[in-house]
């Protein structure tokens, strides 16, 4: 029935504020998808309709026969608390009015906003709810943004926007400095980002002369009764794993628990090119500058590119990049 009626919705809008097909934005910086066998969200070019600011308190008012008298609202907005760029599928949830039949999403980044139909009730309020996925460019910029939210009656006119903040942290790991300047990030940290989906490692080979990589990743060891300590120097992740795409194509060896001194050579390894033919990549050599407002500073960046025959399994070491001195 909601779905039916969304389609309604759909036209409307889309007829109202796209000069081309509703089905578009697979460009766009910020894209959703369905999560629970229901129509695939459409793109709608321009402004995120309704109003602000959303009511105090934000609560319907019930009638009598306990319907919903007014707009209809959005009761909740979840997105997740922070993301990485080039994330793949993170959960947004909401809850809304009972006269609620369509829902129009927006990040603050983009051309327009994404229009889908209201759910299934949600457990927890036996109200009805949305659930859908979303999908976060690589380029997308880091920091705090704005995700907003609508909800449509079943004639496609809109109620009040609902807000809800979302931290983009950035790809070079700096303990949420992107979103709280506050918080102070790590000392240094070496990068790997690459554009292809490929299984391509990072390789950092330190001034005791241990080779670190995504297999073998900490430099910290543990202790006499092998317990690592809260802070601990590494690679964060082995991304796109034996061909697992996860989209985020970011390696980090990063120094959370020692200043870095001396030379480190970098090295970027092919694990496996994944049917790939090529990968264009970038290692990037990050430290922290300032006293007060502490944050992490380029000193280093070289491109490359390396073959589909490159590829070794994890046998040899990778493509010698440089040698980067920590003074």
């Amino acid at each position: 029935m909601r779905a039916t009626a969304l389609a309604v919705v759909a036209a409307t809008v889309a007829c109202g504020c796209s000069s081309g097909p509703a089905q578009v934005g697979a460009s766009e910086p910020f894209r959703l998808r369905s999560s629970a066998g229901l129509p695939a969200p459409a793109f709608v070019d321009g402004s995120l309709p309704g109003t602000l600011p959303f009511p105090d308190g934000g609560q319907p008012v019930p009638q009598t026969d306990g319907g919903y008298s007014g707009v209809p609202l959005i009761l909740s907005l979840s997105p997740p608390s922070y993301v990485l760029p080039g994330a793949s599928g993170a959960p947004i949830n909401g809850v809304v009015t009972e006269n609620a039949f369509g829902i129009g999403l927006e990040l603050d980044v983009g051309t327009g906003y994404w229009l889908f139909p209201v759910g299934n009730e949600d457990p927890t309020t036996n109200q009805p709810g949305f659930a859908v996925l979303g999908d976060f460019a690589q380029d997308i910029a880091p920091g705090n943004h704005v995700m907003r939210a609508v909800a449509f009656d079943e004639q496609g006119n809109p109620g009040y926007q609902r807000t809800a903040s979302l931290c983009v942290e950035s790809r070079v790991p700096d303990d949420f400095n992107s979103c709280l300047p506050k918080d102070a990030p790590p000392n240094a940290v070496i990068s790997l980002t690459w554009g292809e989906p490929v299984d391509l490692d990072l390789q950092v080979l330190t001034p005791s002369g241990r080779l670190i990589e995504p297999k073998h990743p900490l430099i910290t060891q543990p202790n006499d009764a092998g317990v690592l300590p809260k802070k601990v120097d590494g690679i964060d992740r082995d991304s796109d794993a034996s061909c697992n795409i996860d989209g985020i194509n970011t390696e980090n060896l990063v120094f959370n628990a020692t200043v870095p001194h001396g030379s480190y050579g970098i090295y970027v390894n092919m694990y496996s090119a994944c049917g790939q033919p090529v990968v264009h990549f970038k290692v990037s050599v990050y430290s922290v500058v300032g006293s007060t407002n502490k944050h992490l500073a380029l000193f280093y960046q070289q491109g490359g590119v390396m073959l589909a025959q490159s590829a070794n399994g994890g046998t040899a070491r990778g493509l010698y990049i440089s040698q980067f001195v920590f003074k």
